[in-house]
This record gives structure tokens, sequence and C-alpha cells, in this order.
């Protein structure tokens, strides 16, 4: 994405991360596990893209340790409140030409324990394995690289349905 936005091959991205702790302020129990008062229950994750000096990306990502713990960024910086969902993705997106904020809400809704994002990542690679295996050997090549090249307008396409 980095060369089609920035014209530049990844290798010119030099990438810096950052790893810190945000300390609970009083001792509780999850999941069979208990954070003591001042340990850390959320863990956040910055990653800084650099092309050059000129600071092109910024990822941060929030873990906690259960609802009790949820953090979504510094008040006052999330967009649309916090909401009561238990999975988000906030996007702040800045540059030409305009900003855009948004936030997916994408909380647990199938009743179960398996969060959402582990059915659309986990749960897809081990759908997977059966297939792999029965594969003939070799090795099949697949791209994946995004391509967001394709820019044309979008259009209504009528099928025929019987």
């Amino acid at each position: 994405m980095v060369h089609k936005l920035f014209g530049v091959e990844p290798e010119e991205v030099r990438v810096e991360s950052d790893f810190q702790g945000i300390p609970t302020e009083k001792a509780f129990e999850s999941d069979g596990f208990k954070i003591e008062a001042g340990k850390s229950s959320v863990a956040v994750r910055t990653h800084r893209g650099y092309i050059g000096d000129r600071l092109v990306y910024t990822n941060v990502e929030y873990w906690y340790w259960g609802l009790q713990t949820r953090y979504l960024g510094p008040e006052g910086e999330v967009p649309f409140g916090s909401g009561d969902s238990n999975l988000d993705y906030i996007i702040d997106i800045t540059g030409r030409p305009g900003h855009i904020r948004l936030r997916l809400d994408v909380g647990d809704n199938t009743g179960d324990d398996i969060p959402v994002a582990t059915w659309l990542s986990v749960t897809t690679l081990l759908q997977s394995i059966r297939p792999v295996v029965a594969a003939d050997p070799g090795i099949l090549y697949h791209d994946a690289s995004p391509n967001i090249s394709d820019l044309r307008p979008a259009s209504a396409v009528a099928k025929e349905v019987k």
C-alpha cells in the first residue's frame, strides 16, 4: 500500500515500535487469572512508519484483559464515545482531501465464547487445514498483495435470478 500511496518500496519505510502497559487501579480476576493493582491490564503497541523523516502512518493497538479494563485510547479522542462493544476498530485518516474518523464496532453477537475476530481469522485458518492436506504436493503461488489501483467507478450489475 505504501508503494501505491507514496511511490516507494516497502523496504524504504522505517517502522518504529513502542510497547507500554497501563496499570489497573484495583485488583481483579478474569477467566481464572488475577491481576493485582498496579500491574498492567492494558497493553499498548504503537507502530509508526516513516519515509525518511516523514511520518506516514501510525498504528496504535490497545489490548485489554476483560471488559472491566476496556480502553480505547485517551478520553476525548475516541470517536462516537466508548460504547459497550468488546471489539472495536478506530480509524483516523488525515490527508488530502480531508480528515476521516470512524469506529467499527465488531463486537461479539454470536452468543458463544468465540469472539468475532476469531471467526474472521483463526477459524478461517483452521478451516483451511483439510483442503491443504488433501491438495497435491507442490507449491501454489498466490499473490496476496493488496491492489488498490483499480479505481473504476462502481456500477450496478443486474443478475438474472432463476
